[in-house]
């Protein structure tokens, strides 16, 4: 009996389980190491934003000429054309040039994607539609036909003011809290430094009264 069961169990296929793909120590290093860069660009970016030299009116101007120009599909173009809007303007060139990348190769085929469906909704087209191979060569735009430009171009200037004004607010603000927490930091690190000094009244002479 104890044969007949052994002949049994040896008989049943047993079929081996799935291995589960694991990643490799380099695959999660790299994975790791990719998205700290990411963080590590990102913090870097906005410190150094916050950082720069001018009145955060002049910042917030410089942001929104780059986040204007950003918008529009003109590559190779975007960074003169905020820095020269910031030149107009007044406003950081730094920063300008930093907001046009507002658009880069991650973002630019749903910003402008966007910005095609607001120029044929204003301009009620249905005519043209959009497609990734409109933007795979952007020096070749014009061989879409004007009516195609002419709704992304529109959509592109009605998105870039709407945001351009929208980050003027938002960068304001930000510099303007992050100005305030640095000095609030630098007083409680260093109050003998930033006590402020209060001036001595005038001695008074004594006045003696006749007598």
């Amino acid at each position: 009996m104890s044969r007949l069961i052994e002949t049994e169990k040896s008989a049943i296929v047993r079929t081996p389980k799935p291995r589960r793909h694991r990643h490799s120590r380099w695959e999660r290093g790299w994975q790791g190491r990719s998205m700290a860069n990411w963080r590590q660009a990102l913090r870097y970016g906005y410190l150094r934003l916050m950082t720069l030299e001018g009145t955060p009116e002049a910042i917030a101007r410089g942001v929104s000429c780059g986040v204007f120009a950003g918008l529009f599909p003109l590559f190779g173009l975007q960074t003169l054309i905020g820095v020269a809007l910031a030149t107009l303007l007044r406003g950081n060139k730094i920063a300008a040039a930093a907001a046009t990348w507002i658009s880069n190769p991650l973002t630019y085929l749903p910003i402008y994607a966007l910005n095609f469906q607001v120029g044929a909704w204003l301009l009620g087209t249905t005519d043209v539609s959009f497609t990734r191979d409109n933007l795979l060569a952007p020096q070749q735009l014009i061989q879409f036909g004007g009516e195609f430009l002419e709704t992304l171009f529109l959509g592109c200037l009605v998105m870039g003011i709407l945001c351009g004004t929208a980050s003027y607010f938002l960068s304001l603000r930000l510099v303007r809290q992050f100005r305030q927490w640095q000095q609030s930091t630098t007083r409680r690190n260093h109050p003998s430094q930033t006590r402020a000094i209060k001036p001595r009244s005038p001695i008074k002479p004594n006045r003696t009264t006749p007598r």
